[in-house]
């Protein structure tokens, strides 16, 4: 079908996001999709299906639409057009890659391979929705919620579904409506599907990004806490009669190497309600590669003990308090490089790598401590007062609790080391500063006597006049060794040269 055709009455423009509304059949009313083309008689509008698990193309002649008149010169498109070009799109097979490619695409960039059905053409997997007539009921209704689930240019959405078996699956529909499923709350939904959204925000956009906050509808007190910027968070743990905030502070990884950021501080957030798991993200401040870390751990094969939300986010918390160990453990890995290098080449370390090491050191110390707290909170909440949900995953709080606790005594045994180093690199340099001293001392006893004597000799005198007597240089010099022996035999006596 063209797309040149502008769309016929009260429709949107092809590429808007619309909802159908009034349809008769169950399976396909209130499911959103995108306009995809108008047929060239302007009867009918074809709408690309992607709601949750839901995806398929439907061919609608809703009741907004105006029917204009039949343009001069234009042959009416049949039905058996219709599907002997779909029909002929078989002919290439239809992979697993290809569906979840053409799945994720917008309808007028790749359109998915599929086969007709009557009026609906429907992608060859039994998840999807199935139909044996045309669709002409004129009953239905087009509805325009483009700027509904619309996301801001603040805003970067990962959505992923979570089973029940406890495995994590990307969803292979619109990330906008699956944004609104999630915020639903999952007694008013058709199923009681679970959601991991991943939010990335760029705070330099604040007006858009506090507007979508907003439209998340978590509450006053949720939404004034996430506006915050992020450099002024706090790992703690609030509560509201449905929806809990867990702000932690977390490392982030600087390259695919495993290699950690120890120098800007940084916090995520978690909003986790009996549907949903939120996590917050900001990217102006954060990495890719830890988001793409993330990703693939949380969809590990059984890395989560059942389908739920909660279970989700000690998935994630697990995720960064193992990044803070690994953290502590290449820590300890630099102290200990560094410690052999100054017993045995001490000349070759600086205090400005001791000095870097030890300021990385109390960063991972800072976040240690603060996970370990922010996890023991959650671990130790009181769920009747409190309206949260962690009692189902105490066991693996309590686990993470230990390990956020050995990372931060970890940490303390890291920092013993480092002062050890700084005191042993003092006294190193101490060392060196006696070795040029000793030099110097022994230049200046070899050039002090020379001295002397160059001294005495350079007199313009033949005696000298203060003696008043004619061999005044031999008396001179006779003085001079006579105390010289003297002040010798008092220090020798007194142990001055007896080495230690």
């Amino acid at each position: 079908m063209s797309s040149n055709h502008s769309s016929p009455g009260i429709l949107p423009e092809v590429g808007a996001k619309v909802q159908l509304v009034g349809l008769k059949n169950a399976n396909l009313n209130g499911r959103t999709g995108t306009i995809s083309d108008y047929a060239k008689d302007g009867k009918r509008v074809k709408i690309n299906i992607h709601d949750g698990m839901h995806q398929g193309i439907v061919k609608v002649k809703p009741r907004n639409m105006v029917v204009p008149e039949e343009p001069s010169g234009v042959e009416e498109e049949t039905d058996d057009d219709d599907r002997r070009r779909e029909l002929s799109s078989l002919r290439r097979p239809l992979t697993r890659s290809r569906r979840l490619e053409t799945a994720h695409a917008r309808p007028h960039e790749a359109k998915p391979r599929q086969h007709s059905i009557g009026g609906l053409t429907a992608n060859n997997d039994s998840s999807f929705f199935d139909m044996s007539e045309d669709i002409e009921d004129r009953d239905v209704y087009v509805r325009d919620v483009t700027k509904e689930y619309a996301t801001t240019q603040a805003i970067k959405l990962r959505v992923f579904q979570i089973l029940a078996g406890g495995k994590i699956v990307p969803y292979r529909g619109d990330v906008n409506y699956g944004l609104s499923d999630a915020l639903t709350p999952p007694d008013d939904r058709s199923d009681q599907t679970v959601y991991w959204v991943h939010a990335e925000a760029d705070e330099t956009n604040r007006e858009a990004l506090d507007k979508w906050i907003d439209g998340l509808n978590l509450g006053a007190y949720i939404s004034d806490q996430i506006k915050r910027p992020a450099n002024e968070w706090t790992s703690s743990v609030m509560c509201t009669k449905s929806t809990a905030l867990v702000t932690l502070r977390v490392l982030q990884l600087k390259d695919e190497c495993g290699t950690f950021k120890l120098d800007e501080v940084e916090y995520l957030a978690a909003i986790v309600t009996t549907g949903m798991l939120l996590t917050y993200d900001v990217t102006n401040m954060t990495s890719a590669h830890t988001t793409s870390a993330l990703i693939a751990h949380m969809l590990q094969e059984e890395v989560l003990r059942d389908g739920s939300s909660y279970a989700a986010l000690t998935s994630w918390l697990e995720f960064h308090v193992r990044n803070t160990k690994n953290a502590a453990i290449e820590l300890l890995k630099d102290s200990v490089r560094m410690t052999k290098k100054l017993d045995v080449e001490p000349k070759m370390v600086n205090l400005r790598e001791i000095l870097d090491l030890w300021g990385r050191i109390f960063f991972v110390a800072l976040v240690a401590e603060e996970q370990n707290h922010c996890i023991a909170n959650m671990r130790d909440m009181d769920t009747e007062s409190d309206d949260a949900d962690f009692e189902k995953v105490v066991g693996s709080l309590q686990m993470l609790v230990k390990t956020a606790k050995s990372t931060e005594i970890m940490m303390e045994r890291i920092r013993r080391r480092v002062e050890d180093l700084k005191n042993a690199f003092g006294s190193h340099q101490l060392e060196r500063i006696y070795q040029k001293l000793s030099l110097l001392t022994v230049l200046s006893a070899i050039f002090m006597p020379l001295n002397f004597w160059a001294g005495v000799y350079g007199m313009n005198f033949e005696n000298i006049p203060e003696l008043s007597t004619q061999n005044g240089y031999f008396v001179w010099w006779g003085v001079m060794i006579t105390i010289a022996i003297g002040m010798t035999t008092f220090f020798y006596i007194d142990g001055w040269f007896v080495k230690y």
